[in-house]
């Protein structure tokens, strides 16, 4: 009869013991598919700012510059924070990759290091893009404003203009 008691005890904590684990398994699951959906859509997102700042370059360099776009700076600033904001973006990308990488839980199947690594070419993709629009728009508010006058004549009239 005790046998009988003990193997009850030892079936029961292997069931329990089982349902923790399948429990466990689950949240895992659930944990790595919900982090690949939110980094797979940051990676969308941030392949539209990409084509948004393509698209503003490609606009700007084809507009005639009779009139300054950004005389203010304003809109070269915001797409100079975009880029910071790429930069450290790159950087916690790429952490999160190695650490998926590291994480004797996951496999390479579960796709999450993969994520990350896809996001982070998204993210150079768009901060070179912002750096585009950055400098067509400089490139025409220069030849705008008009400032330089043409071609210097010698070293010394380069050097006056731009102490002035």
């Amino acid at each position: 009869m005790r046998s009988s008691c003990a193997s009850s005890d030892g079936a029961a904590r292997i069931e329990a013991r089982i349902r923790a684990e399948a429990t466990r398994s689950l949240q895992l699951l659930k944990a790595i598919e919900d982090t690949v959906a939110n980094v797979s859509g940051v990676d969308e997102l941030l392949r539209v700012v990409a084509s948004g700042a393509h698209a503003l370059a490609e606009g700007v360099s084809r507009t005639r510059p009779n009139r300054e776009i950004d005389p203010d700076d304003e809109l070269v600033r915001t797409l100079e924070a975009g880029q910071q904001a790429c930069e450290r973006l790159l950087g916690e990308f790429r952490a999160c990759a190695a650490a998926a990488r590291a994480d004797t839980r996951l496999t390479e199947e579960d796709g999450v290091a993969e994520a990350y690594d896809a996001a982070s070419r998204a993210v150079c993709d768009a901060h070179d893009a912002l750096g585009e629009a950055v400098f067509a728009i400089q490139q025409h508010d220069g030849l705008a404003s008009g400032t330089s006058g043409g071609p210097f004549e010698s070293a010394d009239e380069l050097i006056a203009h731009l102490r002035s």
